[in-house]
């Protein structure tokens, strides 16, 4: 057995790999980065034949890509290997941002054999030569930690796991493994470009870093691992802190006293941290905006974090806002199907609608025109029959008024819902109760 190999099956039992049980799906696509990944599981795994998948997508994006499945086609056959493919229609490439519809398409791809063959895992060939290259393009874009550390070893996948096997071995190694056995591979001659950023690192820049340490890659890897532990400790350290809670889509709200429990050098990553968790846009603060926000945590305000996300401060509570809507209020017609800001409600008379979820109850007037909008600058009708005005409505639940545009509601000639915040109940016979859905 080759050293590689031995090295290989301890990485397996590592990563916690049954090879005489477990069923896998190996992504190939005839290069030598996966070839060697799918050789060194046919030699690892007791049971090959039952145990092993390959799944391969053709992109049509090359001339040779027949040629590659042709290739896949043989080895299988040889082994006795079973084989999924795929063909990516051309009439489903976008215009732009190929590269990323590619990869959700190939995952998309690969849960679905992975169902089809009732596998624990995914594998995929990324190596160590990868991880120094996604590091030095991480740096260049964007310098996030959290993304320099973003190809895991080991992370869930749908109803499995994703497993990236080979990030401790170099590129040289691999090749080196497939000559000394006499795999046949394909050669990807886009690779070959500088077309792209990722080749232009590989093919310019770490050959540089080489020449001044050959123990390059290994270092990447243990760049990686340090990071990838010093933010994992970071993210357990807000998650535990944190008490924000979702208001509405474009509204959070959380306690002054969360930022309280972490050293104010963190106050920064831990605002990145919460807009990500709000809205999946992770902010990066300048020096004065870190400034700014040390003062209005202590004193209030409001701060301008991007061209969409304001943080503001009032009390002992703060909120983040991302992207004003600006959108006409539309008629409601009752137990029909309103589609309001791409999304499907109902006001209905009953108290269930197949499909859909109650999100609210309310009573309103008999011979009214409902709307459903924004918050709008009109009175609450109060049980009592009496009016409140909206920014009083507001203040008990400790919400600015500027906010109220944050929210939906329901109204005629008053307010008789407004989202998380209020709704009218009638003690009169004049008044019918009606029910809020959202589609599921």
């Amino acid at each position: 057995m080759m050293a590689i190999q031995r090295v290989f099956e301890q990485k397996l039992k590592d990563l916690q790999i049954d090879i005489k049980l477990d069923r896998i799906v190996v992504a190939v696509s005839a290069g030598p980065d996966s070839m060697a990944l799918l050789d060194l599981l046919y030699h690892s795994l007791y049971y090959p034949k039952d145990q092993l998948v390959i799944a391969h997508v053709n992109h049509q994006l090359r001339v040779d890509s027949e040629q590659e499945l042709r290739l896949l086609q043989s080895y299988a056959k040889d082994k006795g290997l079973t084989i999924e493919s795929y063909d990516w229609p051309e009439t489903l490439h976008p215009g732009t941002g190929i590269e990323a519809a590619a990869r959700q398409m190939r995952y998309q791809f690969f849960q679905e054999v992975q169902k089809k063959e009732n596998a624990n895992y995914v594998m995929t060939a990324h190596h160590g030569d990868d991880v120094l290259e996604t590091i030095l393009l991480k740096l260049v874009r964007s310098g996030d930690a959290q993304e320099m550390s973003s190809l895991a070893a080991k992370r869930p996948f749908f109803e499995g796991q994703l497993v990236r096997p080979l990030l401790n071995f170099s590129k040289e190694q691999l090749l080196d493994y497939l000559n000394s056995q006499g795999i046949v591979y394909i050669t990807d001659e886009t690779n070959n470009t500088d077309f792209t950023m990722r080749n232009r690192m590989r093919h310019h820049v770490i050959p540089i870093l080489r020449k001044e340490t050959p123990y390059i890659v290994e270092n990447g890897q243990r760049y990686q691992r340090t990071v990838t532990k010093l933010t994992q400790a970071q993210t357990t350290l807000f998650e535990l802190v944190t008490t924000q809670r979702q208001v509405t889509t474009n509204l959070y709200q959380g306690e002054i006293k969360d930022f309280t429990k972490i050293p104010t050098t963190n106050w920064s990553d831990y605002l990145s941290y919460l807009t990500m968790k709000a809205f999946s846009d992770k902010v990066f603060l300048s020096e004065q905006q870190h400034k700014q926000l040390k003062h209005i945590l202590i004193k209030g305000g409001s701060l301008t974090l991007t061209n969409k996300i304001q943080f503001l401060v009032k009390n002992d509570t703060f909120f983040l806002t991302y992207d004003k809507l600006r959108i006409t209020p539309q008629l409601i017609e009752l137990n029909k199907p309103l589609l309001f800001c791409e999304q499907q409600y109902i006001v209905s008379t009953g108290k269930k609608v197949e499909g859909f979820e109650c999100i609210g109850v309310f009573d309103v007037p008999l011979d009214q025109n409902l709307y459903l909008g924004l918050t709008p600058n009109q009175s609450v009708l109060l049980s009592n029959d009496h009016h409140q005005k909206v920014k009083k409505v507001f203040a008990k639940v400790g919400i600015p008024t500027i906010l109220k545009e944050y929210f939906l509601a329901i109204y005629g000639s008053d307010i008789y819902w407004i989202q998380n915040i209020y709704s009218y109940n009638s003690l009169s016979q004049q008044s019918r109760k009606l029910y809020f859905f959202v589609a599921k």
